[in-house]
């Protein structure tokens, strides 16, 4: 952002300074990033479930029962932090790119150029 002809810097800093909390109270204070962390440990959580159970079946399938529920719970730690650390990813992406736009708009609407 460049502040319009003839605007000071102090009223450019003024507007920034503003416009980046219009833009956070709109992304991140508004539960977006707690929301990404929640699905996040919930895919962990699912992926270990589900892992422990499919590793008991086929451990009782083969009378190891404990070692198939732990070989399950391994994998489905690994996969689902795998899934989870692919989701927060793209979570932080689509804040950050949400609180770019907030902060543009509000930028040009003070009339502040790009």
């Amino acid at each position: 952002m460049f502040p319009r002809a003839g605007k000071s810097l102090a009223a450019f800093n003024a507007e920034d300074r503003f416009c980046r909390r219009h833009a956070y109270d709109n992304t991140l204070a508004g539960g977006g990033g707690a929301a990404g962390s929640q699905q996040a440990t919930g895919t962990v959580v699912a992926g270990a479930v589900g892992g422990a159970s499919l590793g008991a079946l086929i451990g009782s399938q083969a009378a190891h029962l404990g070692s198939g529920l732990a070989f399950g719970l391994v994998e489905g730690l690994l996969i689902g932090s795998a899934i989870a650390t692919d989701q927060a990813s793209r979570s932080a992406t689509r804040l950050q790119r949400d609180f770019d736009v907030y902060y543009a708009q509000c930028m040009l609407t003070y009339g502040n150029d790009l």
